[in-house]
């Protein structure tokens, strides 16, 4: 099971469009757009189990404990100082994963992701896509860097961008690479 925990730091998410946007985050992150992200990712969770576990397969029984991801939506302030402080990068970005990968019970904490809502509208606006197909493929996107995914280099960025593309088809979203 996929549960995501979210947190509203801003006003907009939680008046306005930030209400639809979360009716629509509860309706598409289920347990089927996991699962989705979770098969397509395959080889490279398998890469990667080792850091949560200590070489354990973990993924191969996730489905008896509940994936657990943390989703902050954040202003363009709070994301800058994050962007500084753990990437050392000046100015805002529009994402960030925190991969965790820890088990407590029942439970697998994959990480904590931070989207920030002024740069998502503004980048859906310069780019004429619909928001919410915007904020669809950064939380994939998101996700995937926590998977252990990364676009550092020319070829990584190919892989990751190819199975964004994948994901995203089977929800009517066009290729954002395009």
């Amino acid at each position: 099971m996929f549960r995501l925990v979210t947190t509203c730091n801003h006003d907009k998410w939680i008046n306005g469009e930030g209400g639809n946007a979360k009716i629509f985050l509860k309706n598409l992150l289920n347990d089927d757009f996991f699962d989705l992200v979770l098969r397509l990712s395959r080889k490279k969770i398998i890469k990667f189990k080792s850091l949560a576990t200590g070489g354990k397969n973990c993924f191969a029984d996730l489905k008896n404990h509940t994936i657990l991801i943390n989703l902050s939506l954040v202003s363009t302030g709070e994301i800058a100082t994050l962007n500084k402080q753990y990437r050392g990068k000046d100015g805002g970005t529009n994402v960030l994963s925190f991969p965790y990968l820890d088990f407590e019970g029942k439970n697998f904490y994959l990480g904590d992701i931070f989207l920030c809502y002024e740069k998502l509208l503004e980048e859906a606006n310069a780019q004429q896509k619909p928001f919410n197909h915007h904020l669809t493929h950064l939380i994939l996107h998101g996700i995937l860097h926590l998977l252990g995914y990364d676009h550092i280099n020319d070829k990584d960025a190919v892989i990751m961008e190819r199975l964004e593309a994948r994901i995203l088809k089977q929800y009517c979203i066009d290729n954002p690479y395009l």
